[in-house]
């Protein structure tokens, strides 16, 4: 079998079932471009959607880190698409060794990150400790311990963490699409107080100083 180790991510849209009972076109409408948005951004991060399953894709990516801004920017430039919201949206994300067939991709890792999307509530990204563990070091998200989950059809428990709403907007320098969490902790800040010359020095003897 021809393997490959790939960042495996599952995009699903929330709701769809019960929005075409309601009215089907329109509900059909907003999942279509629900799903086109989020290619887009799988595009530009350069992954590939390599399978769909009625709401759902599935995309891989060489790079953890492109696999995980796609997911990021697919949030964000929902808050802005219309009839569409953060929370149309939930987010699966697995690094593993999967089975190539022809174009599509199968295997244990691929099973594991569509686990990962269906315990995500609406609007959240949650991924994998193999994952977490690549990324972590070099992206400015703050992630949320979400503790060892069992995986329907695995028989040992997985860790898995969730990307924090707040780094949305921060990577890509735009407005919060919701609210950070107040213990959310902010990687990398700097704290600047103000720079004070001493009065009545010469030119030469001027100094910063607290």
């Amino acid at each position: 079998m021809d393997r490959k180790l790939a960042t495996i991510m599952v995009g699903d849209y929330v709701g769809s079932t019960s929005a075409m009972e309601r009215n089907e076109e329109s509900a059909l409408s907003q999942v279509l471009s629900g799903l086109d948005l989020v290619t887009r951004c799988v595009s530009k991060h350069h992954g590939r959607v390599f399978n769909t399953a009625g709401d759902a894709l599935l995309a891989e990516f060489e790079s953890p880190v492109n696999g995980l801004k796609a997911a990021i920017e697919a949030r964000s430039e929902l808050a802005t698409a219309p009839g569409l919201t953060p929370q149309s949206m939930r987010f699966g994300l697995h690094l593993a060794d999967v089975v190539r067939v022809g174009e599509d991709l199968r295997g244990d890792g691929v099973n594991i990150a569509a686990r990962l999307q269906q315990l995500a509530e609406p609007g959240e990204i949650d991924v994998s400790e193999a994952l977490f563990d690549h990324v972590r070091r070099v992206s400015p998200c703050a992630f949320e311990d979400r503790g060892e989950h069992r995986l329907k059809g695995l028989d040992e428990a997985m860790r898995i963490m969730r990307v924090g709403a707040s780094s949305d907007r921060h990577v890509f320098q735009l407005a919060p699409t919701v609210e950070a969490p107040k213990s959310a902790i902010k990687p990398n800040s700097i704290a600047v107080l103000p720079f004070l010359t001493r009065t009545g020095a010469d030119e030469d003897q001027e100094f910063l100083a607290e």
